[in-house]
């Protein structure tokens, strides 16, 4: 599966200071679930308003990825819950994913993020599957160090082209990532800081009741389209 499902640039961050209070599972040993991290139906950025298509979570972490090296990758950085949520725009153009790793502390994030640096040319995160989005032959890839998860965003257009001057990359990799409120809500329970004190750019991150939440079944899923240059953002669109 030489080239499917891989992002054309790949690009990491570290955790900042706020997230210092989980930068261990130890202090955080709650499991994620699917209704926690892709809860609202819609997120938001700017301009771009994403829907979500699908959630996901597997407890083992390898059936979330695929390439041989990354699966031992996450099992060294004692990865226990991979949970992935795949997003559209309304119009079908441009597709995102957000993928969630639980490890073992932030220096096995670090470690992973370094890691994947390399690792993205023959290995990467499964695409969850939707007949109205997936992957194409272009797109992008950026992970974000929160404490003792690390956060994949994977974004594109749907068609796989790559960016055009009307593609704004910018706010899309922004509008995914606001699913990171629930590592900062996180923050709150155990820091008993003040909820939300900061936000990005979109609608708060709600669930939508009348809408039947994704499932977390657990088992591996099934490999889709292609990926492949440069367009992350360093800023965290979370609340602190």
């Amino acid at each position: 599966m030489s080239g499917e499902g891989l992002p054309a640039s790949f690009q990491s961050w570290p955790s900042v200071k706020e997230l210092a209070p989980i930068g261990d599972r130890k202090a955080d040993s709650a499991p994620l679930t699917v209704q926690e991290v892709f809860g609202a139906r819609t997120v938001t950025a700017g301009k771009v308003t994403l829907r979500r298509l699908a959630g996901r979570l597997d407890q083992a972490c390898t059936g979330a990825v695929w390439g041989a090296d990354l699966a031992d990758a996450l099992t060294e950085a004692g990865c226990s819950q991979a949970v992935r949520g795949l997003y559209a725009t309304a119009d079908g153009v441009y597709v995102a994913q957000y993928t969630l790793f639980n490890l073992a502390d932030v220096a096995a994030a670090e470690s992973l993020a370094k890691s994947l640096a390399s690792l993205y040319r023959g290995a990467w995160v499964q695409p969850l599957e939707s007949p109205r989005a997936k992957f194409g032959a272009y797109s992008e890839g950026n992970a974000y160090v929160l404490g003792h998860y690390l956060g994949v965003a994977w974004i594109g257009r749907a068609d796989g082209a790559e960016p055009g001057e009307k593609d704004d990359f910018i706010m899309l990799g922004l509008a995914v990532r606001e699913t990171e409120k629930a590592v900062f809500r996180r923050v709150v329970k155990v820091a008993g800081v003040p909820s939300d004190p900061a936000q990005p750019a979109g609608p708060a991150d709600t669930a939508q009741p009348a809408e039947e939440p994704p499932s977390d079944p657990g088992a591996s899923p099934t490999v889709s389209a292609p990926a492949a240059s440069t367009s992350a953002q360093p800023s965290v669109p979370a609340a602190r």
